[in-house]
């Protein structure tokens, strides 16, 4: 930790003053946009399906993100959204939970796919997070 300034430290690479935390653009950089933590990645899952995860706040548009799950061909099983649990309207990171009710398809394994909603349409403002799944 090095002092900075009264009330001002660095710890971690990280400088915090009086409840506010800076983080450098190098370290954000490397934490994930999407954490998601139910299901884990290889999961066997089964319907409903619930989803927990967070993400940053700009993949959200009115507290939501859309979320999907596929099949092993890439055919869509089910379609929800992933509801903010807390402000949505941060830049750091946002809790959701999504349910998604599906018929078992012939495939055995799929892809749960977390996405940044767009309403502008802009391709260029699209991105995703997928997670594989088996399902049971």
């Amino acid at each position: 930790a090095a002092l900075v300034g009264i009330g001002v430290y660095y710890m971690n690479g990280v400088m915090q003053a009086a409840g506010i935390v800076y983080e450098p653009p190098a370290l954000a950089a490397r934490k994930p946009v999407v954490v998601v933590t139910q299901p884990a990645s290889g999961s066997k899952v089964t319907s409903p399906l619930e989803v927990n995860g967070k993400a940053k706040g700009p993949w959200f548009f009115e507290g939501q993100l859309p979320v999907k799950l596929l099949d092993g061909n890439g055919k869509v099983l089910a379609i929800g959204a992933g509801i903010a649990q807390t402000d949505w309207m941060v830049q750091d990171y946002v809790v959701f939970k999504a349910s998604l009710t599906f018929i078992k398809p012939n495939t055995a394994k799929g892809t749960l796919v977390i996405q940044k909603e767009n309403p502008s349409g802009d391709p260029a403002r699209d991105a995703e997070f997928k997670v594989q799944v088996s399902f049971k």
